[in-house]
């Protein structure tokens, strides 16, 4: 899948893909059902395959007896807010590919498909949940943005039957952010 695109988008042509690939398996094996192994991203296609509407998108049923994800930002990422925020601007060489990458990203749905929806964004009234007028005051589409986090929330309350998450535990993470002035710091 191409990751730059909405996670929806990219859940309803896997629906169609792997209900092919599930007719074509059980013209040889008639109990064949699909395992999806999934990581990062690809875990939140996975989850999405769940919803009616995607499915419905397969001209066949699908058969999904387990998915294996790993490494899946179920609730988002911060580093996805740090991406479509502006840095601090130093005029260095890094902070000038950093503003060339953002540029990029500010177009990207799967960008935005990936922001957090838990309460990370730290200020002096306490920790909140990003918002639409966040994301505005960053400089990014609060129309990418809502769409997103919409779609997040319908993600989020949809369950996987066999369902086995691997996480890391190693490698260091954004948990929460601060914005100051549209500047997004990651901590």
């Amino acid at each position: 899948y191409d990751w730059r695109l909405a996670v929806e988008f990219n859940a309803r042509r896997l629906a169609r893909e792997s209900a092919e690939h599930l007719q074509q398996w059980r013209r040889t094996v008639p109990s064949a059902r699909l395992a999806c192994v999934a990581h990062s991203m690809g875990g939140l296609l996975a989850r999405a395959l769940a919803l009616p509407d995607i499915a419905a998108e397969a001209e066949h049923p699908l058969d999904i007896g387990t998915t294996i994800t790993m490494g899946t930002p179920f609730y988002g990422s911060v580093k996805a807010a740090a991406i479509l925020g502006p840095g601090r601007t130093e005029g260095s060489v890094r902070a000038r590919l950093r503003s060339k990458l953002r540029e990029v990203a500010l177009t990207m749905p799967g960008v935005y498909d990936l922001l957090p929806r838990y309460r990370c964004v730290v200020a002096e009234g306490g920790v909140t949940k990003l918002t639409t007028d966040d994301i505005r005051g960053m400089g990014a589409d609060p129309e990418l943005a809502r769409c997103a986090l919409e779609f997040g929330e319908l993600l989020g309350r949809i369950e996987l039957g066999r369902h086995h998450a691997v996480v890391g535990v190693e490698q260091a993470t954004l948990q929460s952010l601060t914005i100051n002035s549209g500047t997004v710091e990651g901590l």
